[in-house]
């Protein structure tokens, strides 16, 4: 009960959120080329990897959901919107 506190109540259809475990490569629009891991929970965060961490239900992660490698993809940030290149996608085993 505590876990659901913190986190709130799991949706009922995960189709809308990339799985935890989930593997990105994104090229960001000054060029960088960055690989991702996707965490359902902020806790799960590994230390010293926040970085390379992103999660479940972050804007960039929702806006990921349903795309391929070579796609293009459009995500809001506080500054506004920003766009990367999905290069690849590993769902988990």
């Amino acid at each position: 009960m505590d876990r659901l506190l913190r986190t709130g109540p799991a949706p009922s259809d995960n189709s809308d959120v990339l799985p935890g475990g989930t593997q990105v490569t994104l090229k960001f629009a000054d060029g960088e080329v960055v690989t991702m891991h996707v965490i359902s929970i902020v806790e799960e965060t590994p230390v010293g990897r926040e970085a390379e961490t992103l999660t479940a239900r972050s804007p960039l992660a929702l806006a990921l959901v349903g795309h391929k490698a070579g796609d293009k993809v459009t995500y809001s940030t506080p500054q506004g919107e920003s766009q990367v290149e999905l290069v690849a996608l590993k769902l988990p085993k």
